[in-house]
């Protein structure tokens, strides 16, 4: 009996594994399409509308291992779902018209954690107070 309940204890941890996988993977896309959706919405804006975001992305940036928001490095930001709903705010600040394609994104973060609308909520509410 103590084998069989150590070989499920070994299958749910590797099922724990590859489900933590996943989650980085998909999460992983996501912040890479969400960095180029920025980085082409953040060249069309004028100087002047740059510099009325720029609190805005300083905030996000704290939040970030060692990078600047626009050119990321470090798995661990790619990784991280607060940086992927984070750049998901900002591009609906950003381009408030490209409503369609955030919802979509923001259904992507819900699919790889069911609880990230609540993040969602929160983070936004710490950047509008900015």
């Amino acid at each position: 009996m103590d084998k069989h309940k150590a070989q499920l204890n070994w299958y749910y941890q590797q099922e724990k594994k590859r489900k933590e996988a996943r989650e980085k993977n998909d999460t992983t896309l996501i912040n890479q399409r969400m960095q180029e959706l920025l980085g082409n919405a953040w060249h069309k804006l004028s100087d002047e509308e740059k510099e009325d975001f720029k609190p805005v992305v300083k905030c996000i940036e704290r939040k970030l291992v060692q990078s600047p928001l626009f050119g990321m490095r470090y798995r661990d930001n790619f990784e991280n779902l607060d940086v992927a709903i984070l750049q998901v705010i900002l591009l609906s600040m950003i381009a408030p018209n490209r409503k369609q394609e955030i919802a979509r994104w923001k259904g992507e973060i819900s699919r790889v954690d069911f609880h990230s609308n609540v993040r969602f909520v929160q983070l936004e509410r710490e950047l509008s107070r900015i």
